[in-house]
């Protein structure tokens, strides 16, 4: 046999292993491609995206006026007798029906995680909708949540007291956090993401703090001694 024609039978051995390493290369790359799609439908299958978190954000910050609330003509409480526990009413009928306004106008069509961006809502608006003024010397006033919104002021008490019951009246547990010389809120929100979170589910919430976004509180109150009720 001539020198050129083993030459192309070798050329012809080397086409013909090219060929059937690219067809093997191929099968092994489609098997890979089909095992990974098996793997994410898995995954999709035992976890439901319904349990996959989201962080929903309010499309906006609702303002007082915006909600036309009819304040009633009077608290029912004397000053003598005001604690922080007296002045949660949740299920008090303005207290809810501005709950209600503020979710529903902060969040329009929200149709999964819609607590978090609830919750958001009623933050960003006594935060942004309550101007902090002390009260008289050597005297502490608490005043309800209709007193606070209806003046559009209070000090760090008020605030409190607004937003612990604002988010109440939406199905959100709070307590209240004592600090020295000052006092805000956490709200237990398991829907929330991790990052999100203090102390477990709790997330502080201090709407006194202007500069603040939702769960973010000074340093000073993060490190202070905290009390609950």
């Amino acid at each position: 046999m001539e020198k050129h024609e083993i030459e192309k039978e070798i050329m012809q051995d080397l086409k013909i292993k090219e060929k059937k390493s690219k067809h093997i290369f191929l099968d092994r790359f489609f098997i890979i491609i089909v095992a990974l799609f098996i793997i994410i439908l898995l995954i999709l299958w035992l976890v439901p995206f319904s349990n996959i978190k989201v962080d929903p954000n309010p499309k906006k910050i609702v303002k007082i006026e915006e909600l036309e609330l009819n304040f009633p003509n009077s608290t029912g409480l004397n000053y003598s007798n005001r604690n922080y526990l007296l002045l949660l009413d949740p299920t008090n009928p303005f207290i809810k029906n501005t709950a209600n306004r503020i979710s529903i106008l902060s969040c329009p069509n929200v149709n999964k995680q819609e607590k978090v961006c609830y919750a958001k809502a009623i933050y960003y608006f006594v935060r942004d909708n309550i101007q902090y003024v002390n009260d008289p010397v050597s005297r502490e006033y608490l005043a309800s949540v209709s007193e606070t919104l209806q003046s559009g002021a209070g000090d760090c008490d008020d605030h409190a007291i607004a937003l612990a019951n604002l988010l109440q009246a939406i199905g959100l547990e709070t307590r209240y956090v004592f600090i020295p010389g000052h006092v805000f809120i956490q709200v237990k929100l398991e829907e929330a993401l991790k990052h999100y979170k203090y102390d477990g589910d709790w997330i502080n919430l201090d709407p006194t703090c202007k500069s603040c976004k939702f769960s973010k509180i000074s340093l000073e109150s993060e490190q202070a001694r905290k009390d609950y009720l």
